[in-house]
């Protein structure tokens, strides 16, 4: 799901973005109207920068973006 509507997402279900630190990411839970639960993960700059350390100190040769358009588009600040 794009950034921006996953903030939308997030907006019109009222619920609180949380950080995990052991996955490094913000996420958010809510209910839907057939009272189902819902975890959804947000990648933002800071998770991403995260991320990118990671693939540093592992020396990979690269990182992989599913696609572009959809990211926050502060992530391009930490690359």
């Amino acid at each position: 799901m794009p950034t921006d509507e996953t903030l939308d997402l997030l907006l019109k279900t009222n619920a609180q973005l949380e950080w995990d630190e052991e996955k490094q990411a913000d996420f958010f839970t809510y209910i839907d109207g057939n009272d189902q639960k819902h975890l959804v993960w947000l990648e933002d700059s800071r998770s991403f920068k995260y991320k990118i350390d990671l693939a540093k100190a592992y020396q990979l040769g690269g990182i992989f973006i599913w696609y572009l358009g959809g990211e926050d588009p502060e992530i391009w600040k930490v690359i």
